[in-house]
């Protein structure tokens, strides 16, 4: 949630947005979209809930190597060159990026961090791991230090069951057969000030996030 107190004569934007950790473009479109956020004056609420959507969900538990899962889905990794240019141009630099992770568990940590208020910081967090630090999201011990790291209190039980999956695959299926969403990310935008919300599917440049969120406050 952007924005401190509460005044109920301001406007309040709110988001619903769809994505997968192992998602390079969504990662690419968070970014885009907070630097749209950072323009809106700061008397405007913004209040994000984060869904999550599994893209391969047969990608190996452990997670794959990058270059392996490229050349086992694509034939190669010459499709990312396009998207790490992109991504430089908005602070995503996939600095250092290893592994292509099974997500189920990152998920699940993300709900987790969502029950304390901390999901969109676990977001980042797990992003960063993938992307610049060449970690493995797959693995326990680099979500164990994610939760340390969010201050979150972890059982030391809950990574290594299946609690929370139920809910997380519950979840996908809504928003692949609910609101029938087909690729991530995908962002559902809406404000107090209209009844009509904004879809908007992919990573989008940061110019049409501020042209929505403008039409949804000027409305």
């Amino acid at each position: 949630v952007r924005g401190s107190g509460w005044d109920f004569g301001m406007p309040v934007i709110t988001v619903d947005e769809f994505s997968d950790l192992a998602c390079p473009w969504c990662y690419v479109g968070k970014k885009r979209f907070e630097d749209a956020l950072r323009t809106l004056d700061e008397s405007v609420r913004v209040q994000i809930r984060w869904h999550p959507f599994l893209i391969d969900p047969d990608t190996s538990v452990q997670g794959e190597d990058f270059e392996a899962y490229c050349t086992r889905r694509w034939g190669n990794s010459t499709w990312t060159h396009d998207l790490r240019r992109a991504g430089r141009a908005c602070g995503a630099n996939f600095a250092d990026w290893r592994w292509w992770p099974n997500t189920m568990s990152a998920h699940r940590l993300v709900l987790l961090a969502e029950k304390h208020g901390k999901a969109g910081l676990a977001k980042s967090l797990l992003f960063n791991k993938v992307y610049e630090e060449g970690q493995n999201i797959s693995q326990t011990h680099v979500l164990t230090s994610a939760a340390q790291q969010l201050g979150l209190s972890l059982p030391e039980s809950y990574l290594p069951s299946d609690a929370g999956a139920e809910e997380i695959r519950n979840r996908d299926l809504e928003a692949k057969n609910g609101y029938a969403i087909s690729g991530v990310p995908y962002f559902i935008i809406q404000s107090d000030l209209t009844p009509e919300p904004i879809a908007l599917s992919g990573a989008q440049e940061t110019s049409a996030f501020k042209e929505a969120l403008a039409q949804l406050l000027n409305h």
